[in-house]
């Protein structure tokens, strides 16, 4: 929205990419890629995750009413 940030994306081994986002520019991360944002001058900025639903992610304790833990 203003100003501009420094986005550095690696993984465990090396720093793939630094970037500079100015004002306007917009960027998109994949799930599990390692980044880091740092201020370059004062800024606003809109971090927006989007998650989508696996059920096979989820262990429920009760299933249709009946406490798993009795």
């Amino acid at each position: 929205m203003s100003g501009n940030l420094k986005l550095t994306i690696w993984t465990p081994e090396e720093v793939k990419d630094e970037t500079v986002l100015w004002q306007g520019e917009q960027t998109e991360i994949q799930p599990g890629v390692f980044h880091q944002f740092k201020a370059l001058t004062s800024v606003v900025c809109l971090e927006i995750y989007e998650v989508k639903f696996h059920g096979e992610d989820i262990e429920r304790e009760s299933i249709g009413g009946i406490d798993k833990a009795k």
